[in-house]
């Protein structure tokens, strides 16, 4: 769809311009991940790249919509390594896909349909301390999208994790 088209535009010009920055500036290399999420015809359409993540929550169900580009998943895919041994894995923070690091960018792009459910793009510092259940519960228990942000953010601290708070739609 057109949609997909688009947002794979979005990525480049993004990828494009943090190029740029970096041959303009002090270093030589910049990067970055990316989850973004753009409302098309009859749901929304989910963009990412690197570990930057999306989960989705519709009837209680809470369930991964991305898959994250690292080493480590990679690894998971080739039966290397099991799931549970990604979490702590000596090399779970390589990226494999970012902005910034290839004149060409390759995002994955999933249309979800409606109903589309509540939506938490977030980076992978979050769930590094915050288990995928209780990811799950908090998005369940609280129904104003900044007090899901606000717990999340709380627990992540609580686990070591330093990140911000957005909340672009509530």
């Amino acid at each position: 769809p057109s949609c997909v088209a688009d947002a794979r535009a979005v990525a480049a010009a993004a990828n494009e311009h943090i190029r740029a920055k970096a041959r303009g500036g002090t270093s030589d290399r910049m990067a970055t991940t990316l989850v973004a999420v753009a409302a098309v015809d009859d749901g929304v359409a989910v963009m990412h790249v690197g570990d930057s993540r999306c989960d989705r929550l519709v009837a209680g169900e809470s369930a991964l919509v991305t898959r994250d580009h690292s080493h480590v998943q990679g690894l998971v895919d080739l039966g290397r390594i099991r799931p549970d041994e990604a979490r702590d894995h000596r090399l779970r923070h390589v990226v494999a896909r970012a902005l910034g690091v290839d004149p060409e960018v390759r995002p994955d792009v999933v249309v979800l349909p409606a109903p589309v459910g509540r939506l938490l793009l977030c980076c992978d510092g979050l769930v590094e301390v915050v288990p995928a259940r209780m990811v799950g519960r908090v998005l369940s228990e609280f129904a104003e999208p900044r007090r899901t942000a606000e717990r999340l953010v709380e627990l992540a601290e609580h686990g070591g994790q330093r990140l911000q708070l957005l909340v672009v739609r509530e």
